[in-house]
């Protein structure tokens, strides 16, 4: 301890010191904490719907000098006003290329379907089970053009009290090809007590 001199020991703190520096500016080169030296450069944000048409929309933006990503929310935030109804492919944080120009891919949102509310009618085949609390849904809301629910929504009416097992699609009672056949804005469900 005592051979170290003062000199030696001041120039061995100030390397110490830039080394830290360094690497606090090195690191801020890799996420959102990028330091902001007040130097901005171009880049620009290639909008690409790539699936269900073919558009292409460049929007030219400035980051920080040393930024090497940029932030989904600036992506989103930046995203053109006819590119609205559209999805992102990913909403990851993008690296910047060399060239400057990020690529962010996009896709059109599915349309969502029209539907209508059934009222749903349970039945043994002998008698109706009216309202009450035997079931969770005495509605369901189904695809327009239904003409009979699905196994997954026959599922979805789960009996209340156990008193009652709602019958499988594809189980025949009484000549009927298809359990939750709809009518007139009726869904009847064939049901069976249980044991």
């Amino acid at each position: 301890m005592s051979n170290i001199s003062r000199r030696k020991f001041l120039k061995g703190a100030g390397v110490a010191a830039l080394a830290v520096a360094a690497a606090g500016v090195l690191a801020g080169c890799s996420d959102q904490s990028t330091p902001d030296t007040g130097k901005k450069r171009p880049i620009t944000l290639k909008y690409m719907v790539t699936k269900g048409g073919s558009i292409v929309k460049e929007v030219p933006i400035e980051v920080p000098a040393l930024a090497d990503t940029v932030t989904f929310a600036t992506i989103k935030e930046n995203v053109p006003a006819d590119l609205k109804d559209y999805e992102f492919d990913s909403t990851e944080d993008k690296k910047i290329p060399a060239d400057g120009v990020v690529v962010i891919k996009m896709y059109k949102k599915a349309a969502a379907k029209p539907t209508k509310k059934v009222t749903i009618k349970y039945t043994t085949g002998t008698s109706e089970i009216k309202g009450g609390t035997d079931f969770m849904f005495y509605e369901l809301e189904v695809d327009e053009n239904a003409t009979a629910l699905t196994q997954k929504q026959l599922d979805s009416l789960a009996n209340e009290n156990g008193k009652y097992k709602v019958l499988n699609a594809t189980e025949l009672f009484g000549g009927m090809t298809q359990n939750g056949i709809i009518k007139d804005g009726v869904a009847t469900v064939y049901v069976e007590a249980k044991n």
